[in-house]
């Protein structure tokens, strides 16, 4: 999966189970070179490569798969799956049906000597991404204001986005916009409410 971090997370989980039912020894998941370091640092237990090293006919791998295709399938009215999560999707690609939700492993495998911010643990944390991944997957930015101003009536809420000029201070609101690498971001995700 050449993109897209939030499919790779998936992916993770997704090759974690199709390891486990299939009784596969390696899975390897080739990628774009920018998230190569952050997941072998957060993910220890599956190996991720650079899509410029991996050439298909190498004896190194028994099959590779393009999964990119794959995962597109939700955009398409015509696809009959247009409905279904991406993860299931995937899981059905390699045949696995009878998925119980349960079974997903998204949990980190880290290194270790991860540096995260402090969090404040009085009120619940919600992580807020500020944009999507495109113009038309991003709310207006007046909109977003208006929804972290109201939760953070009751809750503190951490900021994430890559550019540090998008995020805003406020009561309760914890800025880390620019400030943090990806494996931060996840376990921010994960310690959040």
């Amino acid at each position: 999966r050449e993109y897209a971090l939030g499919d790779l997370i998936q992916v993770i989980a997704a090759a974690r189970l199709i390891k486990k039912r299939y009784n596969i020894g390696d899975i390897w998941i080739v990628t774009n070179e920018r998230f190569v370091d952050d997941l072998n640092y957060c993910f220890t237990d599956i190996r991720f490569m650079s899509n410029e090293v991996l050439i298909h006919a190498s004896l190194d791998f028994g099959f590779t798969f393009t999964i990119d295709g794959i995962l597109e399938r939700d955009h398409s009215l015509q696809n009959t799956e247009n409905g279904k999560h991406r993860i299931e999707i995937l899981l059905n690609y390699f045949g696995i049906n009878d998925l119980d939700k349960s079974e997903l492993d998204w949990s980190l495998k880290l290194r270790g000597g991860l540096v995260m911010p402090q969090l404040k643990h009085d009120k619940k944390i919600i992580g807020f991404q500020l944009r999507g991944s495109g113009f038309m997957k991003t709310l207006p930015t007046q909109m977003v204001k208006e929804i972290i101003d109201e939760l953070s009536k009751k809750y503190y809420v951490a900021l994430i986005d890559q550019d540090k000029d998008k995020g805003f201070e406020g009561t309760n609101i914890l800025n880390l916009c620019g400030k943090l690498k990806t494996p931060q971001v996840i376990e921010l995700l994960r310690r959040c409410d």
